[in-house]
């Protein structure tokens, strides 16, 4: 039985296994017959946008017979055959081509073309094998050279928030990142801000929006790239300056100025993430994925807590396979420890919990609770709580959040909270500063008295 077909046939009786083909790099470029390919595909994009096969009208479209007899073949035995019978056509024309180099070039020019050829061999091995500690030493010590010569700089992908990135160095690959926060708290519009200012430093983004349409995701980000008010480009009301800066800006994202912005609005569960992101890195490498609203993705479990729980782990093991930060944000919920009270609590800086599941807490490498009280609210002042940071310790900040203006960026605790309780932090510190030379002044002229210096006056 031919192999490709029996493949296509077992698809169609099981599509989710197409996710774990994905996962080990298997894609339609396996195929000979461009009909087969043309078949997986379409099994592809039917599965990861809405969990199901191709209909018959689909099907009919291709010019293929698929019938309906049983296979004797497993989706592994398939993949195998598949799978050698690319690297055999790799070689055989590489050997064919490295003859050619040897005649025009000579025999190093052909070895080397077969050392790329081999290289070139696409890998299926997606499991990590044990290593014992002295088989790795001096990749360690290669870690710590690199770390001890990039002391203090950021070295990994910017949050754009400079007293967040001083403190964490920036996000590492294969951290899992989470920001919660009740609604209304301006999590979408903290994730955006994240988002435009990797973009604007030429980092390649892919964004997961499980809340809003991809327009709605990008005006977001313009309206923060350009500082346009919002309110004025959802309503067409920008003056002319601003049109012309914003036609600027967008001849400039066409000229490739920046990185690149990838946006899906529709991206119902983490194997559809996986595979997405692996399709477009097999063309782009991508540097960091957002998922907005992560808990509206649908996942296995009978209950929200364990299909929430699905998620967090899914998140964090999507990190650390395709080797890039995932940041996501997540609902707040007050009412949840009350009405769970066997639940672990998960954030203990506004007394909120995550809904639905402490796996967020346990699996993310940091989370923030962003909170904005009604006191705060008149100012513009959000806390912004790193409640968690498993590489060191936490640190706690405030966002100024205007949209109007719009403005988005971090605060001076200390100096916000003093706007808030209107002092003035500026004369605040010149009495502090007053007060200290003043106390370090006396305490400099009673230095040079003791107490039997005392003693001896009061005698006299």
């Amino acid at each position: 039985m031919n192999t490709e077909y029996a493949l296509i046939r077992l698809l169609l009786q099981e599509p989710k296994h197409i996710s774990e083909l994905a996962s080990k790099g298997f894609n339609s470029k396996y195929f000979k017959n461009p009909e087969y390919a043309k078949t997986y595909d379409l099994i592809f994009d039917r599965y990861t946008k809405y969990a199901s096969v191709p209909t018959s009208d689909d099907l009919a479209e291709i010019e293929v017979d698929i019938g309906d007899e049983d296979v004797p073949h497993t989706i592994e035995h398939c993949v195998a055959v598949m799978y050698e019978n690319k690297v055999k056509d790799i070689m055989q024309k590489a050997i064919m081509f490295s003859g050619e180099q040897l005649l025009k070039s000579g025999p190093e020019a052909s070895i080397d073309f077969l050392r790329k050829a081999i290289n070139s061999i696409p890998s299926l091995d997606s499991t990590s094998h044990s290593a014992e500690i002295s088989e790795t030493t001096d990749a360690f010590i290669e870690r710590y050279h690199y770390r001890a010569l990039n002391k203090g700089k950021i070295i990994g992908i910017e949050t754009g928030f400079h007293e967040i990135d001083k403190h964490v160095r920036g996000l590492l690959p294969g951290w899992f990142c989470v920001i919660q926060g009740r609604n209304g708290q301006y999590k979408s519009w903290v994730l955006a801000k994240i988002v435009a200012h990797q973009f604007m430093l030429g980092k390649n983004v892919m964004v997961y929006s499980a809340e809003m349409s991809r327009e709605e995701f990008e005006e977001r980000v313009y309206s923060l790239c350009l500082g346009n008010p919002p309110r004025a480009m959802s309503l067409g009301e920008l003056n002319a300056g601003e049109y012309n800066r914003m036609q600027e800006f967008l001849q400039e994202v066409k000229d490739g100025k920046y990185g690149k912005l990838y946006i899906n609005d529709n991206p119902q569960n983490l194997d559809f993430i996986k595979m997405d992101t692996q399709r477009i890195m097999e063309r782009h490498p991508i540097d960091i994925i957002h998922i907005d609203s992560a808990y509206r993705l649908k996942g296995p479990g009978k209950s929200d807590p364990e299909r929430f729980g699905n998620i967090a782990r899914g998140c964090k093991d999507l990190a650390k396979e395709l080797e890039v930060p995932v940041v996501v944000t997540i609902q707040a919920n007050r009412d949840f420890a009350k009405a769970n009270p066997s639940a672990k609590k998960e954030t203990q800086g506004s007394g909120m919990s995550a809904f639905g599941s402490d796996a967020w807490n346990q699996e993310a490498d940091i989370m923030w609770i962003i909170h904005r009280t009604p006191d705060h609210a008149p100012f513009h002042f959000s806390d912004f709580i790193m409640d968690k940071f498993r590489h060191a310790e936490k640190l706690d900040s405030m966002l100024k959040i205007n949209l109007k203006e719009p403005i988005l960026e971090e605060t001076d605790r200390e100096k916000a909270i003093a706007r808030i309780n209107g002092e003035n932090p500026k004369a605040q510190k010149m009495t502090t500063d007053i007060f200290a030379e003043t106390s370090q002044a006396f305490q400099t002229d009673m230095g040079s008295y003791t107490v039997e210096d005392d003693e001896e006056e009061e005698d006299a």
